[in-house]
């Protein structure tokens, strides 16, 4: 499978308007031809197509690089409002996974607590 191109925000600004009530992304009066929505999750730009929870992950977060995975916080796929979406640098299959997790050493006590990197600050890559 090849590697996703990667999203332009100002790209994404400039064609789609977003709706906060059912976290669509909607072609501005004009763009309706430069894009095409492929299903009721994908849309086509140019040549290349892309999911519409990273679309509306890059509207929201311009200034930011593209993150490796954005998942959706309750598991409901068809949720794409920005409030139901975060990044993360771990795949959502293996993030429960021991090795995935981060320790941490409290060394006043000794206890090790281990971090859900899902539930942790994103860290790009």
């Amino acid at each position: 499978m090849p590697k996703a191109a990667p999203i332009d925000p100002q790209t994404i600004l400039a064609i789609f308007d977003y709706d906060p009530t059912t976290g669509a992304l909607l072609p501005k009066l004009g763009m309706e031809k430069a894009v095409r929505q492929t299903d009721t999750r994908q849309w086509e730009i140019g040549r290349h197509r892309y999911s519409l929870h990273r679309l509306v992950w890059a509207w929201h977060n311009p200034n930011q690089p593209n993150p490796k995975y954005v998942t959706f916080k309750d598991s409901n796929c068809y949720n794409t409002r920005i409030e139901n979406l975060r990044a993360t640098s771990t795949h959502p299959r293996w993030a429960g996974h021991t090795k995935q997790r981060k320790a941490l050493l409290d060394t006043a006590t000794g206890a090790i607590t281990f971090i859900d990197p899902l539930d942790a600050k994103f860290d790009y890559e």
